[in-house]
């Protein structure tokens, strides 16, 4: 909003003697600055110096601009400012680079309308705000940044200034020609400030994301000059007085991001009111603002239906009444003047379109949310006339049927489409094109057929979510060669920052080399699939690389040397396939982040259910990560980048522990586990292994693991679940000395109630292998095999002896 002509003072101050040399002079003398400041301020007409503005006609010096917005060290000034310009109406010190308190003298410019004392990086402060009461003309005020802490219970108009209070001097001050008021971004923390009702010039204010609170006064609506009204995103502001109806020169409205209740004028050209808990129907007088041009009744709880007369809106660009209650049929009336719609947002809610086979818009869309609407059995064929999208979502929106061939025609405009949710049927291209740096989610559909891939040639897109269809084939050989810049790419629920996700599909064939192209990927999920043949060596070269999932696949071979490289690991999960070979002796100290290993699952190490062989080695015990006791969890996902909606990778995990196998996510980072069960290991307990203090579960069953359990394995704390059954024969009984509550084979002492063979039974796992599955109890915690009646048994005598030491904890704390 114009409150303050510079282009009007600028034509004011166009080549006129100086009168005012010796004052401007005297100003220079008091400040600091480098050699060639004021280098131009030479000669006697000082209206030719840099910066110095002089009045039409007198010659006075009005204008002062000396600001430094490139804030360059050696433009910077410092030094006092001497107010011997008394005619001076503009001042422009932003960001001069002074520094310490503003001099209270600058009250005695009375004529002064425009004052900018912005500071940078200088500590810039004001100590009080009387010398304000004498700038009686002022029309602008800006010192942005500028510390005001220390004023205590006085305020003023200033942005983001770390203000706390409206202070009550403020009333008593003349600002009967203030035109724009800008106090937005600081934290007020009070109640609407009643006195701006008696500064009938202003034209614009700001006042938003300050903290307020409570009903907006009715003397708002008594401006006769405002034009310009931001309260957005206070909060709590409560209610929009009925006087706003009178603000006939009010063209833009934003009050997003509050608790309002109330009705709207009706002369704006924008109105924001997303994110408050406005209710009820949305007023068809809205119609009647011939002038709008946006309008954002998003996030609210309106009900109803779109008024029809919304059609009548030729001068809209953007409608959003997106994440509301609204239901019903929306027609072609409803957009039968809106030629110059470019932003269409009705997501969220329950419309029902309801237009001919040949309906031709009368706008050229640019974004297109219908979300959650009901836009019939098949994909709408008046899509095929917009030719300017580039945004469209038509996620869980009833749609049934093919894609149909045109819209590969308009498709390489857009950078987000999301035809997800529906029951989409068919092939896709093999190359499917949108606009660089897009987001494709075709996911939750019913596409069949070989996997597509982003054209490399038109872009290279950010995310790629296929999951949830029925893909199947092979993973195509140039993946890594088309997704090098992506940032996730999903055949399955949801996708991560630099994350490849094609799990849980019939994907079969090998794993394709040129994945190691990838070099930015921070996950690589292809569990669950059919995979075949040899991990390749190219994912050695993913030195960024955090999370690694081939589980329940087919693959063969030995862990691949490359993998040394994997530094960052922290979940490897290789579990449940048909690799062989010995467990490296580098996995170690090459994993010394890894938190879950599982050849079962670095923090995580998962290698169960393979054919390994040889010993486990002692180097294990270089998992750092492992070593740690700890007791914080730590959410493990993988965001992505703001451009791509807020999807992410939820990393989890399977793990085997007391008799069942559980699936974590949001817990996992508690979870420290290392499962090599199910393999062909041999060799001696490595007593290694309990240097890993913080160490939760350790599964080493079915295996051919002799000798001792190490002594000191009572160092760790935090083991809850451990598993050596199926090997246990091959313990003789002097392990288990000093337990003597222990019972059944391989020790002589018989569980009580039980016979001959001590509570033994023959269990058969998923292979079909049987096995002597035994119950029993070491020291601190618990040794078990898959038992469930053991489990249930022993659990239940430890949840009872937990509970009863809870509760005397609490009475001793109570008491």
């Amino acid at each position: 909003m114009e409150g303050f002509s510079i282009l009007g003072l600028v034509f004011a101050t166009l080549a006129f003697a100086c009168n005012d040399r010796e004052a401007l002079i005297d100003f220079k003398s008091g400040l600091k600055f480098s050699k060639n400041r004021f280098s131009s301020w030479r000669g006697s007409d000082c209206c030719q110096w840099q910066g110095i503005g002089c009045e039409k006609g007198t010659g006075a010096v009005i204008m002062i601009d000396l600001h430094n917005p490139e804030g360059h060290k050696n433009r910077n000034l410092s030094g006092d400012i001497r107010p011997s310009l008394k005619k001076l109406i503009y001042l422009n010190l932003s960001y001069a680079g002074f520094s310490g308190v503003i001099p209270p003298n600058l009250g005695n410019l009375s004529n002064l309308q425009y004052l900018d004392l912005s500071s940078g990086y200088e500590p810039l402060s004001v100590d009080n705000f009387e010398w304000v009461a004498n700038l009686v003309s002022l029309k602008h005020l800006q010192m942005d940044q500028v510390d005001l802490s220390v004023v205590g219970s006085q305020w003023l108009h200033l942005p983001n200034c770390g203000l706390f209070d409206l202070g009550s001097f403020v009333r008593s001050i003349n600002f009967t020609s203030l035109a724009i008021l800008n106090i937005g971004g600081n934290n007020f923390n009070s109640t609407f400030p009643g006195w701006l009702v008696n500064i009938s010039s202003l034209k614009s204010i700001d006042i938003s994301s300050s903290n307020l609170s409570g009903r907006i006064p009715l003397g708002i609506g008594e401006l006769p000059n405002l034009q310009y009204l931001d309260l957005s995103w206070n909060r709590n502001l409560s209610t929009i007085p009925n006087s706003f109806g009178n603000l006939c020169k009010l063209r833009y409205l934003n009050v997003e991001g509050n608790n309002l209740t109330g009705s709207l004028p009706e002369f704006l050209e924008e109105i924001k009111t997303a994110n408050n808990k406005l209710q009820g129907l949305i007023p068809a007088s809205l119609g009647n603002l011939h002038h709008l041009k946006e309008m954002r009744l998003d996030g609210n709880n309106l009900n109803g239906s779109l008024p029809d007369s919304f059609g009548q809106l030729s001068e809209l660009v953007t409608l959003d009444v997106s994440f509301n209650g609204l239901m019903g049929t929306l027609s072609e009336k409803h957009f039968s003047k809106l030629s110059k719609l470019k932003n269409l947002y009705l997501d969220s809610n329950s419309f029902i379109l309801s237009v001919s086979s040949n309906w031709t818009p009368p706008f050229q869309i640019f974004a297109l949310g219908m979300r959650s609407c009901n836009l019939g059995n098949s994909f709408p064929v008046w899509l095929q006339s917009q030719k300017e999208v580039e945004y469209l979502d038509f996620s869980n929106a009833s749609i049934s049927g093919s894609l149909p061939n045109w819209f590969w025609n308009i498709s390489f405009n857009m950078w987000v489409l999301n035809i997800s949710l529906n029951q989409i049927q068919g092939q896709l291209p093999s190359l499917l094109s949108v606009a660089e740096f897009g987001s494709i989610d075709l996911s939750s559909n019913q596409f069949e057929g070989p996997i597509p891939l982003p054209n490399p040639v038109v872009a290279s897109v950010d995310v790629f979510d296929l999951s949830n269809n029925k893909f199947s084939g092979s993973i195509p050989l140039n993946i890594g060669d088309s997704i090098q810049a992506i940032l996730f790419l999903s055949l399955r629920d949801l996708c991560g920052v630099n994350a490849i996700d094609l799990s849980r599909n019939r994907l079969a064939g090998s794993i394709p080399s040129t994945i190691g192209n990838c070099l930015n990927l921070i996950v690589l999920d292809l569990g669950y699939n059919n995979l075949s043949g040899m991990i390749p060596k190219s994912l050695g070269q993913l030195e960024w690389l955090q999370s690694l999932h081939l589980d329940h696949n087919n693959l063969s071979g030995a862990l691949p040397a490359s993998f040394q490289n994997l530094s960052s690991l922290e979940t490897l999960d290789l579990s449940y396939n048909k690799l062989s070979g010995n467990i490296p002796r580098w996995i170690g100290t090459a994993f010394m982040n890894l938190r879950i290993l599982k050849l079962s699952s670095l923090h995580v190490l998962d290698l169960a259910e393979n054919n390994l062989t040889g010993s486990i080695p002692s180097t294990l015990s270089d998992l750092k990560a492992m070593a740690q006791e700890g007791n914080v969890n730590k959410y493990l996902f993988y965001a992505t980048s703001p451009d791509t909606a807020g999807e992410y990778y939820e990393e989890s995990s399977d793990v085997s522990t007391k008799g069942q196998v559980l699936k974590y996510t949001k817990t996992l980072s508690l979870v420290v586990s290392i499962d090599l069960s199910s393999n062909n290991l041999s060799g001696e307990f490595p007593k290694e292994i309990t240097a890993l203090f913080g160490l939760v579960m350790l599964n080493l069953s079915r295996n051919h693991i002799t000798g001792h359990i190490p002594e000191n394995i009572s160092r760790l704390h935090q083991l809850s679940s451990l598993d050596l059954s199926r090997q246990m024969t091959t313990f003789n009984a002097s392990v288990f000395e000093g337990n003597p509550g222990l019972c059944g084979a391989p020790l002589d002492t018989k569980c009580q109630g039980e016979g001959l063979d001590g509570g033994q039974k023959n269990v058969v796992d998923e292979k079909g292998n049987g096995y002597l599955d035994e119950c029993w109890c070491f020291t601190s915690f618990f040794i078990c095999t898959f038992s469930k009646s053991c489990y249930e048994v022993y659990f239940g005598f430890v949840n009872k002896i937990v509970g009863k030491v809870a509760w005397l904890k609490r009475r001793a704390n109570r008491s």
